[in-house]
């Protein structure tokens, strides 16, 4: 008696409770239940995309009607070209400021250097003559200072991120006083010429900012002002 007693309470301890047939049928809906879920998720996903890639052909494919039917680009207005030359030195601010090993540092370093340099003598040379700018010069030599004291410690100095912060400081307050105070100004007194020449001195800058010379900001600024203002139409 004893022996067969003990057997069954082996053999139900073996067992367990939850073992048998439907504690495997649960196991199993749950687990299809999961996988169903990750499908439906991945199906969405999935879907999504295709929709977005829909929408960029479309696009794609208007644009190119557009052109083969003679339409001509519109060309950005003086405050969307201000506007998108500053992502563009938000973006190198960025940069220069992720980097992490010297060579990457001076490379981004330099990089945003020459952006800003081009860009402020761009704007110098479009705003001349039509809107009293003298606070924003004020702003961009107070820049030019900052810029050549993070040039005499280095990149490589222990300053520099500090220092690139508050030259990223300046210069976004001066980026925000020209969008909302002086590209008014600008728009209110430009005539339609003046706000062409505006838009194709921006992207006059943009296109040489990666060759100008010189080894500081002040030399590159000095360059793209004689650059722009040999090519500058107005």
């Amino acid at each position: 008696m004893s022996d067969e007693t003990g057997s069954e309470s082996s053999e139900g301890r073996t067992r367990g409770p939850g073992r048998g047939p439907a504690a495997a049928v649960v196991v199993l809906l749950s687990a299809l239940a999961v996988l169903a879920r990750s499908w439906g998720r991945r199906k969405a996903a999935s879907e999504r995309v295709t929709a977005d890639e829909a929408d960029v052909s479309a696009d794609e494919a208007h644009v190119s009607a557009m052109a083969a039917a003679g339409v001509p680009e519109v060309p950005p207005t003086p405050a969307e070209a201000l506007a998108a030359a500053h992502v563009m030195i938000r973006e190198r601010f960025a940069a220069a400021r992720a980097a992490r090993d010297l060579p990457s540092r001076t490379d981004h370093f330099a990089a945003l250097l020459r952006e800003l340099a081009a860009h402020e003598a761009a704007e110098q040379t479009a705003y001349h003559g039509v809107v009293d700018a003298r606070q924003r010069l004020a702003e961009e030599d107070e820049a030019a200072r900052t810029i050549a004291r993070l040039e005499q410690l280095g990149v490589d100095s222990e300053a520099y991120g500090l220092q690139l912060d508050l030259i990223r400081e300046g210069v976004e307050r001066h980026a925000q006083a020209e969008e909302t105070q002086e590209m008014p100004e600008f728009l209110d007194r430009a005539d339609q010429r003046q706000q062409r020449r505006f838009v194709a001195l921006l992207k006059a800058a943009q296109r040489i900012a990666g060759q100008l010379s010189g080894t500081t900001f002040a030399e590159m600024h000095d360059a793209a002002l004689a650059t722009l203002g040999s090519s500058d139409e107005g």
